[in-house]
């Protein structure tokens, strides 16, 4: 009788044991579940606060692109115009000051050295005496390459030969941006042209 008791004890322990395990697998499973998601939740939230930066000069007009869906923003004394085609042009004064085209990205060829290859090249009438000045400009958090020297013919949208200027690349998506400015050395406007490379956004 002595033996049957001890023998239901010993069940009773080891079914206690059990459960008590159990628990302590479900609360810790539970416990990393909760600061996964809670890390996760910190992840999502901080990105998105990073892609909706304000822009430097929210009080300048404002350009969304119809064709490529990108926001930028540009002086009141500038006049900007869209082609059919998606290419932008801001003015001021009826001088081009900026513009920006797209092209898509070359399935062969590294994109941005072959867009930029041209312009290095005095013989193509893109650029002279051109110079690679800065690989760490950014737009909306996208490394891009700037290179400055004097356009020729081929560069821009409307050519602007003998202007002093620069020429940014950069890829998105499936697509290469090229956006020339043509300051002609004057400071005012190159700050401009910078102002306007840090509030596009995508």
């Amino acid at each position: 009788m002595e033996q049957d008791k001890e023998k239901v004890g010993a069940k009773g322990t080891s079914a206690w044991l059990w459960i008590v395990i159990v628990v302590i697998v479900v609360l810790v499973g539970l416990g990393i579940w909760f600061f996964t998601k809670e890390d996760s939740s910190t992840t999502t939230t901080t990105e998105t606060k990073t892609t909706s930066v304000a822009p430097k000069h929210a009080d300048w007009q404002k350009f969304t692109s119809s064709k490529y869906g990108f926001t930028m923003y540009y002086p009141a004394d500038y006049t900007l115009a869209e082609s059919a085609v998606g290419t932008v042009t801001l003015s001021k004064g009826g001088a081009v000051m900026v513009d920006l085209y797209v092209t898509v990205k070359s399935a062969s060829q590294d994109p941005v050295p072959y867009a930029l290859a041209p312009y290095m090249d005095n013989a193509r009438g893109y650029m002279t005496d051109a110079s690679e000045v800065d690989t760490t400009v950014t737009t909306d958090a996208i490394k891009a390459t700037m290179v400055t020297g004097t356009l020729g013919a081929n560069a821009g949208i409307t050519p602007q030969v003998g202007k002093k200027g620069s020429t940014i690349f950069f890829e998105k998506g499936e697509y290469v941006y090229v956006i020339d400015s043509f300051y002609n050395n004057n400071t005012a406007d190159f700050q401009i042209f910078e102002d306007i490379l840090a509030d596009l956004r995508f």
